[in-house]
């Protein structure tokens, strides 16, 4: 472990750290940032003038740390490296610290206090996977839901709040065991920089139980009134993969107080952070909407009447209206039609990782495509950096993205030329953080649609547009696959919030034309 601690000074990630110090300027993303900030309490980060670009994500980063979790692996993790004595891991090495200073060597205690702790932590998270997967037929194979709805009509709710207040307790006294006995060999002993290192090792594991301990009791008895609790697991796998999950509802009064009060100055940009105009909803999203913000809303420098040209597909039908596979072949239709007249170079939004693998499966059955490099999110490959890097490496490429492809996705000249929006990007309303917004409008009188679910969503169909022209050279084709578009009154917002550019309606049989003729 000597020899350890002594890479430390030439670990990248630690000198990158240490060099920031002193640094006059820092150029990070907003993961880096909020993980830095929120993990030393601001320490170091206060004060500063700060440019924070697509502005508009800074919440959902933030809101990762202001949470908490429970999971079953790093919960098993700790316990491996503690080890029972025999094992001859940190709890060997810590009794037998204390017993050569003539302290009581109490291993069979902590043997106990261990494997009490360990066989709780497989029953409890056994009971929640048996939990989630009866509550996974009830809710539409849904893999995320909020705690409340499993407590409220689970059968083994109860089982599940005893074993949690039992694992608070238990996950306390072991804390204590560890922290009382490394107290005891610091007061007692001189020990020895390896020494050091081991006891530094096991506070820090105390601390973990002590904060996870805290956890089950907030999560499963005393609930905070403006966070979500909620569960995740994946279909068909064991307790170990059951994740719970808290985090509050809305991010921004949290952000205000605990980190833009404390700088200098700070800078938002973003090409999304006004809706209808408004810089309201970005204002309410991030906490600024009681102070007095200065904003500015700048012209775009490209001609898009010349750019750009909508195309709504007239002849999809509504996805509620129609069997999967119906909508999933039409789909597939309008894709193969547009990758032949653009040949390549296309990029498919959706808002389910669910219809991205099935029009992936129909994809891939069509012959006319057989010369295509088909990519798609999370079945390619999980990593959005190889997606890109293989898209722009090949020029007769369909790229099928979720999510994280709707923005921060810089495709510049001829490496996109068209993008389709295969549904309007609407958080699903069965999200539970969705949910939860939704209801904490709903509670105020508020309209959860208007105040929430539309800006979010104009915000991220503002994103998908912006990803197909990114300099003055791009041309491009983009093909709006929802109907909802033109035949609703909110459909009209949707197009008000991007440039003017031409809009036509074109069916199947006339989407080749269409393109070949705009591209041309």
């Amino acid at each position: 472990n000597d020899h350890e601690r002594s890479w430390q000074h030439l670990d990248f990630y630690e000198r990158a750290k240490e060099n920031a110090k002193d640094a006059d300027l820092i150029v990070t993303n907003h993961a880096f940032l909020m993980s830095d900030f929120f993990s030393n309490n601001g320490k170091g980060m206060n004060n500063s003038l700060l440019i924070i670009d697509e502005a508009h994500q800074l919440e959902n980063a933030a809101l990762k740390h202001l949470g908490s979790s429970i999971d079953y692996v790093s919960l098993k993790m700790m316990m491996n490296k503690l080890g029972f004595y025999d094992q001859k891991q940190l709890l060997y090495k810590l009794l037998n610290m204390v017993n050569d200073l003539g302290g009581k060597n109490s291993h069979g205690e902590a043997d106990r206090l261990l494997h009490d702790v360990i066989y709780e932590i497989e029953q409890f998270f056994q009971l929640l996977s048996k939990a989630c997967e009866d509550s996974q037929k009830n809710m539409h194979n849904k893999n995320a839901v909020s705690l409340q709805s499993i407590l409220k009509n689970h059968i083994n709710s109860q089982p599940l709040t005893h074993l949690a207040e039992r694992l608070h307790k238990q996950l306390q006294t072991l804390s204590n065991y560890l922290l009382e006995h490394t107290a005891y060999v610091t007061e007692n002993g001189q020990p020895g920089k390896t020494q050091l290192f081991h006891l530094s090792e096991i506070e820090s594991i105390a601390e973990f139980f002590r904060s996870r301990a805290d956890n089950f009791l907030e999560y499963f008895l005393r609930n905070k009134d403006s966070f979500l609790y909620w569960v995740e697991w994946h279909k068909n796998s064991p307790g170990q993969y059951v994740y719970l999950y808290s985090q509050p509802i809305s991010g921004g009064q949290e952000l205000w107080h605990r980190f833009f009060a404390q700088q200098n100055s700070v800078i938002l940009t973003s090409s999304t952070l006004a809706v209808k105009d408004s810089f309201e909803y970005i204002k309410n999203k991030l906490g600024l909407h009681h102070h007095d913000i200065e904003t500015f809303a700048f012209p775009t420098p490209f001609r898009y009447k010349e750019k750009v040209k909508l195309l709504v597909a007239s002849d999809i039908p509504e996805v509620n209206k129609v069997s999967q596979a119906h909508y999933v072949e039409q789909i597939a239709q309008y894709i193969e039609q547009a990758a032949l007249a653009c040949k390549g170079r296309m990029l498919v939004l959706f808002t389910a990782q669910e219809m991205l693998r099935d029009v992936h499966e129909s994809l891939k059955k069509l012959s006319s495509l057989e010369d295509f490099n088909l990519l798609s999110q999370g079945i390619s490959s999980n990593s959005k950096t190889r997606l890109i890097k293989y898209f722009q490496n090949f020029d007769k490429s369909i790229l099928l993205g979720t999510s994280s492809f709707w923005d921060g996705l810089d495709l510049p000249g001829e490496t996109l030329q068209c993008l389709m929006i295969v549904r309007l990007p609407f958080s699903p309303p069965n999200e539970p953080l969705t949910e939860a917004r939704c209801d904490q409008i709903r509670n105020v009188g508020g309209n959860p649609f208007t105040e929430y679910a539309l800006p979010e969503a104009i915000m991220r169909f503002r994103q998908g547009f912006g990803r197909l022209i990114r300099t003055n050279e791009d041309k491009g084709i983009f093909i709006v696959c929802d109907r909802r578009i033109v035949t609703t009154q909110y459909g009209k917002d949707f197009l008000l919030s991007i440039p003017d550019v031409a809009v036509n309606e074109v069916n199947l049989q006339g989407v080749q034309n269409s393109i070949k003729q705009w591209l041309k």
